[in-house]
């Protein structure tokens, strides 16, 4: 009897270490108030689009990058501070993320011409930024803020031009050239110059040039890393010199004689466009390759036009040209009335002018843009 009585308590005190045991394994489950206690792995992150730290966007982008986490995201966190005023810019958003491709992606600097804060039409002035994102998994734990800059621009270079530097039925001489025909002026902007694109028409106004360009065939002359710093001459045709002679063969092909003609020009900076992360056939080959132009410009003003009133320190407002960059930005601090110096830029540009003096003299539905006469004579 006291055998039995042994065994039925040992028994009981065995059945009763089970449930103990099943009870507290069971308490450390991922689903029990214990769960955060054992995640103790941070998300992993970072910031892959654009690649490149400091690269120049234009237009709205996309920010985005890789994100993973043993258990799960709970959330990332954006914030974009401007480095050019002391921070005084600096907004926080919530990224877009898919835990099932280990991505995030944030859209940026939308474009609302309607609204009254935005500059230019968009969210952020252009400038540098600092971009720093930070992702959260459910336990709380932080991958740790990831960073880049980038730098901000929509604004087209500003191109103060001095040669060829009469506008078409102005009723003055042309300038002129002999053996070398160059593009001389003033180039400001925030970025290198990727091309200088000058198209030639004749006094009929019937385009002239064309050449080669990477195996297509462009009905303008390109030169390439435009140099902008001390004033800008970069040479479009030389007599007796090899590609650029074949260019002065085409605007001159007699051994003697004068020709006339007109010149249209066109300046693109080094900006892309950022809106195809993971390159998934969202956007069209011609939009994939209009991403690798920068802003472009063939709005002009001759160098006599805005001296006196503009730049002179004696006559006018001495202002440079990065300080009318800037004006035309709108990230001028100085002084002046920004809204006064942009309506006496409007007189002065030569694409509004030439609109109103040419429209009526070109065939062949040519469009009517910046033009300069240039008179070729040896």
């Amino acid at each position: 009897m006291k055998k039995n009585s042994f065994f039925c308590f040992a028994n009981f005190l065995f059945v009763s270490f089970l449930f103990s045991f099943c009870v507290v394994f069971s308490s450390c489950g991922e689903e029990s108030g214990l769960g955060s206690a054992i995640d103790t792995k941070a998300p992993v992150l970072s910031i892959d689009y654009p690649k490149a730290s400091g690269s120049a966007i234009r237009d709205s982008f996309i920010l985005a990058g890789s994100v993973s986490d043993d258990k799960s995201i709970s959330y990332i966190t954006v914030v974009v501070k401007s480095l050019d005023d002391g921070g005084k810019i600096s907004d926080s958003y919530f990224a877009d993320y898919d835990v099932t491709k280990n991505r995030w992606w944030i859209d940026l600097n939308k474009y609302d011409s309607n609204n009254a804060d935005y500059h230019n039409g968009w969210q952020y002035p252009d400038g540098r930024y600092e971009f720093s994102v930070t992702a959260f998994d459910n336990a709380g734990n932080n991958s740790g803020t990831y960073s880049k800059t980038f730098e901000l621009d929509n604004t087209p270079p500003l191109f103060i031009i001095s040669n060829p530097g009469v506008i078409k039925k102005t009723g003055l001489s042309p300038s002129a050239y002999g053996s070398i025909f160059t593009i001389d002026g003033i180039i400001s902007d925030n970025h290198t110059i990727s091309f200088m694109d000058v198209k030639i028409f004749d006094v009929n106004g019937i385009c002239v040039s064309s050449e080669s360009y990477e195996g297509a065939n462009i009905p303008f002359y390109r030169e390439e890393d435009i140099a902008t710093a001390g004033g800008t001459s970069v040479q479009i045709a030389q007599f007796g010199n090899s590609a650029a002679n074949n260019r002065y063969s085409q605007l001159h092909p007699l051994e003697t004689g004068t020709e006339y003609y007109y010149a249209e020009i066109k300046l693109t900076d080094s900006t892309k466009v950022y809106k195809n992360p993971w390159k998934d056939e969202s956007r069209t080959a011609e939009e994939i390759e209009a991403d690798e132009l920068g802003n472009s410009t063939s709005s002009l003003y001759l160098y006599d036009d805005v001296y006196s009133s503009l730049i002179s320190s004696k006559k006018g407002l001495g202002l440079s040209a990065a300080n009318l960059k800037d004006i035309i930005s709108g990230v001028y601090d100085g002084e002046l009335d920004r809204a006064e110096i942009l309506a006496l830029l409007e007189q002065k540009n030569t694409t509004l002018r030439t609109l109103q003096k040419m429209s009526r003299c070109l065939i062949n539905s040519v469009s009517p843009s910046t033009r300069r006469q240039i008179l070729l004579t040896s």
